[in-house]
């Protein structure tokens, strides 16, 4: 790791990251007219992106920054992998690690793993169990689409929000933090599918001031952390169904309770896009 690399973060260490977050949320809300355009313009202009495939492709549509970074695709724009028992990329981004969990750990970078207990927390439903686990780890950079959508059908069996610290997730500083993932704040979302339980697990991120799910909105930082179990059949969603979104970049961490028969072809740092198949389920 360079001279640079460890300044990256030795500063998140001092920064007032929570602070920082505030002022962010409040900062993509504007609704001045000349300087949210303006915002607009610049990140479409730096980042390269693909108007044509939202929902609304007039950038000056947009009440304010947070409303065109969290904007919605055209329903064509990201098809979803059919294949009977097919497991499709809940987000795009970067496909960082994916393999088995082993002894109860997940890889983080090389050399670094943490405890999926300590990711999940020990709020879960009841009857939950992972028996042969595996995961995936998925990183949104500023120019993905950040909205997450189910990698398989199931229907939510709980969520727990979980405190914690806003370091960045990137490459970087997943290389240099330890337990990174599971000390950052992050919303857990437990579901049931065919294959029994598995969670989709949205981590937050310096600037990253909320997680926002369909089914609660906007998930308000707490002081401490809080589960809330769901029995509601109507709260059942297909594969590529949307179940939330980021406000600016972050990871989403899948964790299955079943063995994951991962495609061959995958890569470390591969460029990966909402609907495309990773893998297969296996009955273990």
């Amino acid at each position: 790791m360079n001279f640079g690399q460890r300044l990256f973060i030795g500063l998140q260490h001092c920064l007032p990251k929570r602070w920082i977050g505030r002022l962010v949320y409040h900062a993509v809300r504007w609704r001045w007219m000349p300087l949210k355009n303006l915002m607009h313009s610049q990140f479409i202009r730096y980042f390269e992106i693909d108007m044509q495939e939202a929902l609304q492709p007039d950038p000056t549509g947009y009440p304010h920054f947070n409303a065109f970074f969290t904007r919605a695709l055209r329903p064509d724009a990201r098809p979803i992998d059919a294949a009977d028992q097919s497991l499709v990329s809940p987000a795009d981004g970067t496909l960082t690690q994916w393999g088995p969990i082993e002894a109860g750990r997940i890889v983080q970078a090389k050399g670094l793993d943490y405890s999926v207990d300590d990711l999940l927390g020990r709020n879960r439903p009841t009857d939950a169990t992972l028996s042969q686990p595996s995961f995936a780890t998925i990183y949104l950079a500023p120019n993905n689409y950040h909205r997450v959508h189910m990698p398989i059908a199931g229907r939510l069996a709980g969520m727990h929000y979980i405190p914690g610290e806003y370091y960045s997730v990137n490459a970087t500083t997943a290389q240099g933090i330890p337990d990174l993932f599971a000390r950052n704040e992050r919303v857990v979302c437990w579901f049931t599918g065919s294959g029994g339980y598995f969670a989709l697990v949205l981590v937050g991120a310096f600037n990253v001031a909320t997680i926002s799910t369909v089914w609660t909105g906007e998930i308000a930082a707490q002081g401490q952390a809080q589960f809330w179990p769901y029995y509601d059949p109507q709260l059942t969603f297909a594969k590529g169904a949307e179940i939330g979104h980021f406000n600016l970049g972050s990871t989403v961490v899948m964790v299955f309770g079943q063995p994951i028969q991962w495609l061959p072809t995958l890569q470390p740092t591969m460029t990966t896009r909402m609907g495309e198949q990773l893998g297969r389920c296996t009955d273990g």
